[in-house]
């Protein structure tokens, strides 16, 4: 999943006879939409657990109970130390089990934080220290909540279901797309989705895409072999969605009360029920982010019974969407092979062995000893008679102890908006010969409407007594770009119709429907929101209020004007505003003086409160910032508009310099955010916290019908809260020579720094050997010396300087005379 949308890089297809989707804000007749929270960072998703308590998860790692709609003070679950919120990870899925109002069963899906995975409950683990950017995996732990009033979890209540250690669980070795969603089915078993988690990043000069040949930017492969992340045999980069003893790219169903596969799974072994392949319900899927179930279609329990037919948003690459339908146990959706209907040429035709399938046929070097993934996963035809055909001989077909697959065709897919294709929206159709094709829903009537997307967002099928009949059983499905549609599917799940319903809900990266209230919920990622969207209740009003914010001197006249709130029923609308002295006003616009005692900033707060004549009732509150004035800032240490080479990693220095009218400069704080751009969206590679830090850069970008550059945000912050922000962006030298990487050895990141002993040293190169680390006084003294361990790849090296004296100190690496320097404060 990415997880915003900065420049957009595409074409469009025009179609005399057909329209394209535009920005319609409206929604069906009877439907309203209003937005009942702004207060969460980075929500990522919301329970409904009974008539009066959701809760709402966080990236970071925090679970929220809101109550009759006030959200508790503190978070129910706080595990931010424990979650690796970087990239487009953190905690991405959450459920509540089916029987929680008596047993306070609450499950949490993330990824770990690299540093807490690798060194939490030693002497060397730091609680205010994370890592990004690196290897680590994905895990799923169940807490307690108490069940008198759920506002927090039973003290060592936690219980881990997957990932107990960096062996079984969810490999992650990019920034992006290793975990999804965890759904109850209809059965009670425990349904996860899982990502390739494999880098975004097809690199003309570089394809290891596949577990072979050098690695592509992103990809930290060779670091989860190191750690024991990932096993050797997983190392096949996105092919992994294909592997039948990894976890990635699949939907798993587990039982919730142990973590194991079910033994009614389709390649469940009695003999190892907590292996992989064990757990797998269904594969080959990219990043299967969202999914839910279709309502009435699954029975039973866990053991014998049916979860339910899964519609899963499979995040594509740059071609395709896909929104797949799980009908059954053991289908294969063929990522990397295939990507929508037709095959992903440049994966396709990378030839990966298969070691699940030994050929007993082979004859030395003219047939392998493996089959080809090519060989044991074939296009679906028209009838059903797809063969497996020995790659050594042709008239022999695969033995049957051989797991083969047909590819399930998506039951729709849509173009990416980055690099659009025609049609923009297709069905599979067979032609002549009963080959699938790509036919636009146009073609065959679904739809006269063009769209496309970025990432499906997942959705839900409407039900209850609080929908009209009409719109029961639709599937209501959202995109990152910012639409909801309803998507009308037959009892055979085949698409029938499309209707747009909102073309600027946001971003949504989370829908459901509360089964109490009928209405559905949207969590928007940025910016930070959730949207309900109710049919035939009163909405509340929408308030329009100027201005959001005031900063000045005293005495300090604003003129607030609320007049342009509206009601989505159009309703008439009241007025209540409450000033810090106690002064109120009903008018729709009023001025306020505000001063103080004496000069020195101050913070207030103006409520307004915007009431219609059905009940509904908005809040708003507006900051005042008196006696004081927004900082400024600017990058110095890097130039905007910088060109990076391709041919090997780039450090940079982010240097910044802020002021402040009001308070001394050093009294400010600074943050920086690393972002990678991606065509039509971004992803958040790294933050920083202070000022005068170094950054590396991995050497991305230019490759075919690809657009990335790189851009640093700085965000100073005085005492009070006022901020201000300055950005640079740099851009790959793609008019230089492209050569693979010719690694020397580069310094990425020194930490932790303060230091109370152990020094962490990230070493970015193909081999690094004959490195001495020395720590100097500020004199040019040397205190000591280290000849530290060979590192090959990617690695890190590791001081212990517990018996230094507390101080400032210069450290200085040496490899082969080439010297880097850095400061380091002993504590």
């Amino acid at each position: 999943m990415h997880f915003s949308t900065i420049r957009v890089f595409y074409c469009v297809i025009f179609v005399s006879s057909l329209k394209l989707a535009t920005a319609q804000t409206s929604y069906p007749e009877g439907f309203g939409a209003e937005t009942i929270f702004s207060q969460f960072d980075e929500p990522a998703g919301i329970l409904h657990a009974d008539s009066s308590r959701m809760f709402v998860w966080t990236l970071k790692g925090e679970v929220w109970l809101i109550h009759n709609g006030e959200i508790h003070p503190t978070p129910a679950i706080d595990i931010k130390e424990e979650v690796g919120r970087w990239g487009d990870n953190g905690m991405i899925g959450a459920a509540i089990d089916p029987n929680f109002s008596s047993n306070g069963y609450l499950y949490l899906y993330y990824i770990v934080d690299g540093h807490y995975l690798s060194s939490f409950g030693t002497q060397q683990y730091d609680p205010n220290f994370t890592e990004g950017n690196s290897a680590t995996m994905g895990r799923i732990t169940r807490y307690t909540l108490n069940t008198v009033d759920f506002q927090f979890a039973i003290p060592n209540s936690r219980f881990i279901l997957l990932g107990e250690s960096a062996g079984d669980g969810i490999p992650n070795a990019c920034p992006s797309h290793a975990i999804g969603s965890l759904v109850f089915g209809e059965d009670g078993s425990l349904l996860v989705s899982s990502g390739d988690g494999n880098t975004w990043v097809l690199n003309d000069q570089n394809l290891g895409f596949n577990g072979v040949g050098p690695l592509p930017p992103f990809a930290w492969d060779d670091i989860a072999l190191q750690r024991g992340i990932m096993t050797p045999g997983e190392n096949l980069g996105a092919y992994r969605a294909q592997y039948l003893d990894g976890l990635s790219g699949k939907i798993l169903r587990i039982d919730p009360a142990t973590g194991q596969g079910l033994s009614n799974n389709p390649f469940y072994s009695a003999d190892a029920p907590n292996a992989a392949r064990s757990k797998i319900w269904a594969l080959g899927f990219r990043n299967p982010y969202r999914f839910t179930i279709k309502p009435g279609s699954g029975f039973g329990d866990p053991m014998s019974g049916f979860p339910g037919v899964l519609y899963v948003s499979d995040v594509g690459d740059w071609a395709w969407e896909e929104t797949n339908v799980v009908s059954q146990p053991g289908q294969n959706f063929g990522w990397p092979m295939y990507q929508g209907i037709d095959k992903h040429d440049v994966y396709y035709n990378s030839e990966t062995f298969n070691e699940n399938a030994p050929n007993n046929l082979s004859v030395g070097d003219s047939c392998g000893d493996f089959m080809l993934y090519q060989h044991t996963l074939v296009q679906a035809n028209q009838f059903h008679n797809e063969t497996f055909p020995n790659p050594c001989n042709p008239e022999v077909f695969i033995p049957d102890s051989i797991v083969t697959f047909v590819h399930t065709l998506p039951a729709l897919s849509f173009s990416n908006l980055a690099n659009p294709v025609d049609p923009l929206a297709a069905v599979p159709m067979w032609n002549s010969d009963g080959v699938p094709y790509s036919a636009s829903i146009s073609e065959i009537g679904i739809s006269n409407e063009l769209f496309g997307g970025l990432s499906g967002s997942g959705g839900v099928f409407l039900q209850g007594n609080k929908i009209p009949e009409a719109y029961k059983g639709t599937f209501i499905q959202g995109d990152y770009t910012g639409w909801l549609r309803e998507f009308r599917f037959s009892a055979a799940d085949e698409l029938e119709s499309v209707e747009l319903w909102n073309g600027n809900i946001g971003t949504p990266i989370h829908i459901s429907q509360n089964p109490w209230d009928g209405c559905i919920y949207v969590v928007n990622i940025y910016p930070s929101n959730i949207k309900r969207i109710c049919y035939g209740a009163n909405l509340v009003p929408v308030i329009v209020a100027a201005p959001h914010i005031a900063i000045g001197y005293q005495p300090l006249s604003v003129s607030f004007d609320a007049s342009e709130s509206y009601d989505p029923e159009g309703d008439s609308l009241t007025f209540f505003w409450e000033f810090p002295d106690g002064t109120v006003s009903t008018e729709a616009a009023v001025e306020y003086v505000f001063t103080a005692t004496d000069n020195s900033p101050l913070n207030f707060e103006v409520n307004l409160t915007v009431s219609d004549t059905s009940g509904g009732i908005a809040t708003k509150l507006i900051p005042i910032y008196l006696n004081n004035s927004e900082p400024t800032v600017s990058i110095t240490g890097v130039q905007d508009s910088t060109i990076y080479p391709l041919q090997n990693y780039s450090t940079h220095n982010l240097l910044a310099v802020g002021d402040d009218l009001e308070t001394s400069a050093q009294t400010l704080t600074y943050s920086w955010k690393l972002f990678l751009h991606h065509n039509t969206h971004f992803h958040l590679i790294e933050e920083f916290a202070g000022n005068d830090q170094m950054s590396t850069l991995q050497p991305t970008g230019c490759p075919t019908n690809e657009t990335y550059w790189y851009s640093y945000v700085v965000t100073i912050s005085d005492q009070q809260g006022l901020t201000a922000t300055d950005t640079v962006s740099l851009y790959p030298d793609c008019q230089g020579v492209l050569l693979e990487a010719q690694q020397e050895m580069v310094i990425g990141r020194i930490f932790p720094n303060p230091t109370d002993g152990i020094v962490n040293i990230d070493l970015l190169g193909d081999k690094t050997e004959n490195l001495i680390a020395r720590v100097l006084d500020l004199n040019g003294r040397l205190i000591n010396t280290t000849l530290l361990p060979p590192v090959y790849g990617r690695g890190r090296a590791r001081i212990d300087l517990s018996a230094l004296a507390d101080g400032v100190y210069i450290l200085e690496l040496d490899l082969d005379s080439k010297l880097h320097r850095s400061k380091l404060v002993k504590f």
